[in-house]
């Protein structure tokens, strides 16, 4: 061997020691984030009436904390990362540091199998049009840390690769508060948890420390299908998954059915969900029957709720696919954010947001709903809904007929109310195609109060209503004569419907058209009465709406509305 095929084979030993051997130092995977402010020319016309404190989440582009920190030798990571833009751009991925063979997909989908045990340090970047964000985090390869379930195993398994438990509860024996783990759910079977709680269990129960129990961003609990898997639970009589703060969900179907009380997958702060399923749940109209039920802190990316209703009662207003309480939040992270979910099949309400409060905002980014009454309701509480498609072809209900409802507050609950200036909404296409239809509608409970704002924002909004009486395009309802004092900001809106003269309605008397929008309210507001086809790619999907044959399609196939199958 000569000098330097010697030199370049220690070379690449050393190399392999670096990321195979020592345990990677918390200062190598250190990264300072450069700053992401707010720059002019993204988004236009915000100065002095946008306020990007009271609106807009504290990062403008961000790679969220949760990372693959553990994993087992011969298995692939596969895992997905998630990215945000609030400008919406293109994002790319790039893996600045990590192990020989590791690489990221244009999804953010991290892919490495380790050879061995032991720790390495990863970094990766996010790139938006010409800014970029680093993400730094260690991966720990230690098999004894991860845990196996297959429900077509021999009994008596020790939760190994090669000896995998038959059950989530046994699996979850081993899982503390606090100490990471990751749950591996082998798929081939449809797994059931009946008649269960969670919140009501023994403190020691499995079950219970996963629901209260909170973990670390650095060593969080991760429970997921084993990669290019799909796993199924059904649930019967009981609560569905429950995750506690700072444990993630990954590649489950969460089935519901004649369940007795709270969600299909309940979320503590802090909690994630990605690429998870969650239908068909039927708890009654007093435990607010919902597929989702998070709180602050929250991510869910690429999550579908569908189907999740009170059998008994089809017109209850809480009854909803995702529902996001926002009184609650974790200290400085206290928005949730929903990243191309999709509200699917029949529900009430698509996204909700109910007793809305200073603790915590939703962002709702680049996510679809379709097949509910009402795509979105919300509180308003400073959250935003942004670059989303809402539709809605269902029949007049008791409590109105929107594709998009906001209120100011919710009325009924003291001490949870938000009387402040209202929510952001701009760059979504929403669209009424049934007849009785408005296209945005907002329910004036506060200003008997005395408060004079509520939805704050709307702009570059695209909305479609068949609808051709007053106010089907926005309506304010009439609980109460309009402030004088009231001001909402129109800019920029295309509205497509039959009449321009009475398409707004603001207050309990006034009919208003787009040339009093535009006087009044804002400026650059648009009607027509015809529409080309529309397009736009969201939630891993491409939907397309034509106006003249009023039908929605995912990927070309129409979608299912009908409430009763």
């Amino acid at each position: 061997m000569s000098r330097r095929q010697f030199l370049r084979a220690m070379g690449g030993a050393l190399a392999l020691t670096r990321w195979r051997g020592a345990q990677a130092s918390a200062g190598a995977c250190a990264v300072t984030t450069a700053p992401n402010l707010f720059r002019s020319g993204f988004e236009a016309d915000e100065s002095g009436e946008l306020q990007p404190d009271y609106y807009m989440p504290a990062e403008r582009l961000f790679i969220h904390w949760d990372a693959p920190r553990l994993a087992h030798v011969g298995i692939d990571v596969d895992y997905p990362l998630t990215g945000y833009d609030w400008h919406n751009r293109t994002l790319s991925w790039r893996v600045l540091q990590g192990p020989p063979g590791m690489s990221i997909d244009g999804s953010g989908r991290l892919h490495w199998t380790p050879l061995q045990q032991g720790a390495v340090c990863v970094r990766v970047e996010l790139r938006a049009g010409s800014e970029t964000v680093e993400h730094a985090f260690t991966i720990q390869v230690d098999n004894t840390r991860c845990v196996f379930v297959d429900g077509n195993a021999a009994p008596g398994g020790n939760g190994s690769l090669t000896s995998p438990y038959r059950t989530l509860f046994d699996a979850l024996v081993s899982v503390q508060s606090g100490t990471g783990r990751v749950v591996y759910l082998r798929a081939g079977l449809d797994y059931r948890i009946e008649n269960t709680s969670w919140y009501s269990l023994p403190p020691g129960n499995p079950y219970r420390v996963v629901a209260q129990g909170s973990w670390d961003e650095a060593d969080p609990l991760l429970i997921r299908a084993f990669p290019n898997e799909r796993v199924r639970y059904s649930f019967l009589n009981g609560s569905g998954f429950v995750l506690g703060s700072r444990a993630v969900l990954i590649g489950v179907e969460l089935v519901g059915g004649n369940a007795g009380e709270m969600a299909g997958l309940v979320m503590g702060t802090g909690a994630v969900a990605k690429y998870v399923q969650v239908r068909d749940y039927r708890s009654s109209a007093q435990d607010n029957c919902t597929g989702v039920k998070l709180y602050g802190g929250c991510l869910l990316d690429h999550v579908e709720a569908a189907d999740n209703f009170d059998r008994g009662n089809l017109e209850f207003h809480n009854s909803s696919n995702f529902l996001f309480y926002g009184t609650s939040g974790l200290p400085g992270r206290a928005d949730a954010f929903l990243i191309d979910c999709i509200s699917s099949g029949f529900s009430v309400q698509g996204f909700k947001i109910k007793h809305a409060g200073a603790a915590g905002r939703m962002h709702l980014h680049r996510c679809v709903a379709f097949g509910s009454r009402n795509a979105f309701g919300g509180a308003s509480n400073r959250s935003s809904v942004r670059h989303s498609l809402l539709y809605s072809n269902l029949s007049e209900s008791t409590n109105g007929s929107y594709v998009l409802g906001l209120s100011v507050t919710d009325p009924s609950t003291a001490g949870q109310v938000n009387l402040d200036r209202g929510m952001l909404v701009e760059r979504n296409l929403v669209i009424g195609s049934h007849p009785s239809s408005q296209g945005l509608a907002q329910a004036d409970y506060a200003f008997a109060s005395g408060d004079p704002m509520s939805a704050r924002y709307l702009r570059n909004e695209v909305i479609i209503s068949r609808n051709a009486t007053a106010g089907s395009a926005f309506i304010t309802y009439p609980f109460s004569p309009l402030p004088s004092q009231w001001r909402a900001l129109f800019r920029d809106n295309r509205f497509i419907t039959p009449n321009a003269a009475n398409c707004v309605r603001l207050g309990s008397q006034l009919t208003a058209g787009v040339a009093h929008l535009n006087s009044s309210f804002g400026q650059g507001n648009l009607h027509t009465t015809t529409i080309a086809p529309v397009q736009r790619t969201l939630a891993g999907h491409v939907w397309t709406y034509d106006l003249l044959d009023d039908q929605l399609r995912r990927d070309g196939v129409p979608v299912a509305n009908d409430p009763l199958g």
